[in-house]
C-alpha cells in the first residue's frame, strides 16, 4: 500500500522528539511492506518557488497514495494545504465521471484525541463569539468527517 503521511514539518528538526516519533511510524510502516511518502524525507522543503513546488510534490504524492495518514497537530501550517488537496481528490473520487481516473483513498487520523480536543476548543471559541452551535465549522471538523467518510474504503 502507498501511504502519504501528513505531519508537521516546519520547525521540526531531526533531533526533536517529534521528528523521531514520525520517523518511528514511517519505519514501522515500511517494515510492514508499505511505501511511504514522508514530507521530511520525500518532499524538497527548500522551495525557491515559495511553496508551489512543495504543493505540487504533495499533490501528486497524495494522488498516487492509497491511504493518507494524518498525525494531527493544530500548530502545523502545511496541514491545511495538504488536507485541502486530499479533500479535492476525495470529492473527485466520489464522482462517477472521475472515479476511475482519480481513485479513492482512505484517510486515517492517527491521534484522534488531539483532533477531538481541537474541535472542542474551536466549538467553545466560536460559541463565545456568538456563533450558532449548529453552524460551527473548522478544518479539524472537516478532517474528522474525511476520516469517517473514508473509513470503509
Amino acid at each position: 500500500m502507498r501511504i502519504f503521511f501528513i505531519c508537521k514539518v516546519r520547525g521540526v528538526t531531526e533531533d526533536s522528539e517529534e521528528y523521531q516519533r514520525q520517523k518511528a511510524y514511517v519505519e514501522e510502516w515500511e517494515r510492514q511492506g508499505h511505501e511511504v511518502h514522508w514530507p521530511h524525507r520525500n518532499t524538497e522543503q527548500k522551495d525557491p518557488k515559495h511553496g508551489t513546488g512543495i504543493c505540487r510534490t504533495t499533490f501528486w504524492a497524495i494522488f498516487w497514495s492509497d491511504e493518507v495518514r494524518v498525525l494531527f497537530d493544530p500548530t502545523s501550517e502545511g496541514f491545511i494545504a495538504d488536507m485541502m488537496m486530499t479533500f479535492a481528490l476525495k470529492e473527485l473520487g466520489n464522482n462517477n465521471l472521475f472515479k476511475r481516473f482519480v481513485g479513492r483513498r482512505k484517510v486515517v487520523v492517527m491521534n484522534p484525541e488531539a483532533l477531538e480536543r481541537k474541535i472542542a476548543e474551536e466549538i467553545e471559541q466560536q460559541i463565545i463569539k456568538g456563533a450558532d452551535p449548529l453552524f460551527v465549522k473548522s478544518y479539524a471538523m472537516v478532517l474528522q468527517d474525511f476520516a469517517r467518510e473514508t473509513a470503509s474504503f
